[in-house]
């Protein structure tokens, strides 16, 4: 049987000490001598690959640790066929994690920032989801979030979703006149237009109840009309639910239906 070329996203692995690994696919090395954080008792810890970790035939070599199971998470290849312009990864983590943004083996910066990104969690939580932003106009096929300076920051990831930015929001030459943003907490954005910058707007939370998701409204200027319009997270603690302009709310309303 011919099997589909992979592309390996993550070790699960379940172990006790403090081990070393080594990942090979197909025979190349792609994650050498890698040390993990300590584990007193046997837990399970999903490790990001490198993005370079595309094949047929994903193994470990362990070294420094007993008790041990592990799988690799991966996906097919074909699941990349198509290029698109990516919005964000939608990333779930216990602790804090630095995290690195790759699209297509190319180095990314996340968020606006000048470098590679760290997510602690908020508001003392065991978990949380936050958003990490690819820059504007990140077009490509696969994209891919790697983690950094294991195990001297030793969150680890649990899931992480990559988001394209939807289609209306690059359907023609359009002009938007304004945008309307559901959040909760403080909330810094940066809009582009065409890979420009061409607003930032700040949004804060509720003064009687910072867990309460509002629902605001800002102008853009005079001169917003292009072809891909897309918004970056760049400060704050808060959380963007949803946010469309004036056009893409009109593209989502359904068919008005005569009554008979």
């Amino acid at each position: 049987m011919v099997r589909n070329r992979q592309v390996f996203q993550a070790l699960i692995l379940e172990y006790s000490g403090t081990p070393t690994i080594t990942v090979t696919v197909d025979g190349s090395v792609v994650l050498s001598d890698q040390e993990l954080p300590t584990h007193s008792s046997r837990i399970t810890r999903r490790i990001l690959l490198p993005p370079e970790a595309i094949g047929y035939v994903a193994e470990l070599q362990i070294s420094g640790s007993d008790n041990i199971r592990h799988e690799f998470a991966s996906v097919p290849d074909s699941q990349f066929s198509q290029q698109q312009i990516f919005h964000y990864f939608d990333v779930a983590f216990t602790g804090s994690v630095k995290l690195k943004l790759v699209i297509d083996g190319v180095d990314k910066y996340a968020n606006d920032k000048s470098e590679d990104i760290t997510l602690a969690v908020r508001k003392s939580r065991q978990q949380d989801t936050q958003r990490v932003y690819f820059p504007p106009l990140t077009y490509g096929y696969i994209p891919h979030l790697e983690q950094l300076s294991i195990p001297s920051i030793p969150g680890q990831v649990v899931s992480a979703r990559p988001v394209a930015l939807p289609i209306r929001f690059y359907k023609g030459l359009r002009h938007h006149g304004e945008v309307q943003a559901t959040f909760q907490g403080d909330v810094f954005l940066n809009m582009y237009l065409d890979g420009n910058l061409i607003e930032e707007y700040q949004f804060n939370e509720s003064a009687s109840n910072p867990d309460q998701y509002l629902t605001e409204k800002r102008y853009l200027p005079a001169d917003t009309y292009g072809h891909v319009l897309q918004y970056i997270q760049h400060d704050g603690d808060g959380t963007i639910a949803l946010l469309e302009t004036d056009l893409t709310l009109a593209d989502l309303e359904q068919p008005q239906v005569e009554a008979a």
